[in-house]
């Protein structure tokens, strides 16, 4: 029996009594407990069945939101006996986030409508969904399948879930009137004729490969990072994208790693990004962690700012390091760092070098095709999760790069030409011939030149002291003057 107190309630949301009765609604005045009449009755109770038994029911109180279940109850679709029920093998399927949605889709005319029977996840992918395996040998049958699921956060990880567990063939989205969240919205602001209106133009999900121009996605603002530290030439030739990849090379011992650091501590410092380093040819307590101090200190006394700089690095960067008998692969290290990004925040991926990857060649796959494949991984890594990965790669010997170049290029890194056709910024880092900590950089990619910077070449000068880079730049006059900009007046200007 349904309330005086229940039908008003139902009736405030356009909800036909005879329809809720129908599914065997009831009032009582506490969950658990028997079907009242009673006015001071406060609980509308929603029986769930399968085979037509009643094995949980829903209680919702009428005077606040609040609901509950029966203790034990087992976790079934509301509705369930529907999916399987042959008379309506050709209806699509409606599946909703509560009752009173799927009750909306109901008397709007869609029958086979069913409701999940503990609301949404708040995050998609954490929630096991008992109830799709109960039905699944029934749902698995139907050809097409409406998500109704609510228009929020939280609706729209259900709906996620349900996709990634029926697939895309089969499913379909809905949009809901204007001043709508739910079916729910829909029955209560436009009446049936609104419900019917979201449902009857229900629209598979896009797929990736072929779409028009109104369901393509927005391209997120590139936004570059331009570094301050380095000073001029840094700042004006080089953009850090998130989402892109880029490629740094240069002869042994040319600066390449060193240069680094000093990025990472940059982004860190100047950005608040936090890094996650594959640095397969450092020990990391013993070189990597005692440079990055001195970086952090300005080359001041080490002693007084270790602590600090500890405790700057252990904020900040999460070490990628492989088991001591095994070598690291591009997958392995795919999967470390989807654990940085995930667990820690990281946003800036560096792996030092490419070399030290196993690219696992003996399944067929030559050095090209292989570089290839996990270039395109890792760009596809970078975009997925929104991060910049920044690769090290050592260049073929110096006497191999042809014709009259003095500084390697992205063709010139060993293994594939793909290392600078699949950057999004490609970098070459190399020690002057004559100059002592002269160090002279060649950027020789910018996918987006007018927003991350123009191709081109400056000069940089490392201070032993301190490990950082600084602008140099050279001016002749009547006769040749070398002049240090230092970065800080840079800064200033």
């Amino acid at each position: 029996m349904i309330n005086e107190r229940a039908v008003s309630w139902l009736e405030e949301r356009n909800l036909d009594v005879e329809t809720a009765t129908r599914f065997g609604l009831y009032t009582t005045s506490r969950p658990g407990g028997d079907p009242t009449s009673d006015e001071g009755a406060d609980w509308l109770a929603v029986p769930y069945k399968v085979d037509d038994v009643v094995v949980n029911v829903k209680f919702r109180r009428l005077s606040e939101k609040d609901h509950q279940q029966t203790k034990g109850g087992k976790q079934v679709l509301w509705n369930r006996d529907v999916i399987r029920d042959k008379t309506l093998s050709d209806y699509p399927l409606v599946i909703t986030e509560g009752e009173w949605d799927a009750l909306a889709a109901i008397e709007a005319g869609y029958v086979r409508t069913v409701s999940v029977p503990g609301g949404a996840p708040s995050q998609a992918g954490t929630a096991s969904h008992a109830y799709i395996d109960e039905a699944w040998n029934d749902i698995r049958e139907v050809d097409t399948i409406i998500i109704a699921t609510d228009n929020d956060e939280a609706g729209c990880n259900l709906r996620d879930d349900l996709v990634a567990r029926f697939g895309k063939a089969k499913c379909k989205t809905i949009r809901y009137p204007k001043g709508c969240k739910d079916l729910g919205d829909a029955l209560r602001l436009y009446g049936i004729k609104g419900v019917q209106a979201a449902l009857n133009t229900a629209q598979y999900i896009p797929e990736p490969g072929v779409r028009d121009l109104d369901d393509m996605p927005d391209s997120p603002p590139l936004a570059p990072l331009k570094l301050q530290s380095f000073g001029f030439g840094f700042h004006n030739h080089i953009g850090l994208c998130r989402g892109h990849l880029s490629v740094w090379t240069g002869e042994a011992n040319g600066g390449k790693s060193s240069v680094m650091r000093q990025v990472i501590w940059s982004v860190i410092e100047e950005a608040g990004w936090r890094v996650g380093g594959a640095f397969f040819e450092d020990n990391i307590k013993r070189t990597f962690v005692p440079a990055m101090a001195r970086i952090y200190t300005d080359g001041r006394p080490i002693d007084a700012g270790l602590t600090r700089a500890h405790d700057w690095v252990r904020e900040n960067i999460r070490f990628i390091t492989p088991p001591d008998d095994e070598d690291p692969t591009v997958p392995w290290v795919l999967e470390m760092a989807e654990i940085c990004v995930r667990r820690h925040g990281c946003n800036f991926i560096v792996i030092d070098p490419w070399t030290e990857l196993d690219l696992q060649l003996n399944g067929g796959l030559t050095e090209t095709e292989a570089a290839r494949k996990y270039l395109t991984a890792l760009k596809r890594f970078a975009r997925v999760f929104n991060v910049h990965v920044a690769m090290i790669c050592h260049p073929r010997k110096s006497g191999e790069y042809g014709g009259t170049k003095k500084m390697a290029d992205g063709y010139d890194i060993s293994g594939s030409a793909h290392f600078k056709n699949k950057c999004d910024l490609g970098v070459t880092i190399q020690a002057d011939a004559k100059v002592k900590n002269l160090t002279n950089v060649r950027v020789w990619k910018s996918k987006y030149k007018e927003e991350m910077g123009p191709t081109g070449d400056f000069t940089l000068m490392f201070d032993p002291r301190s490990r950082r880079f600084s602008h140099y730049e050279v001016v002749e006059a009547e006769g040749e003057v070398v002049e240090r900009i230092d970065r800080r007046k840079w800064q200033q200007q």
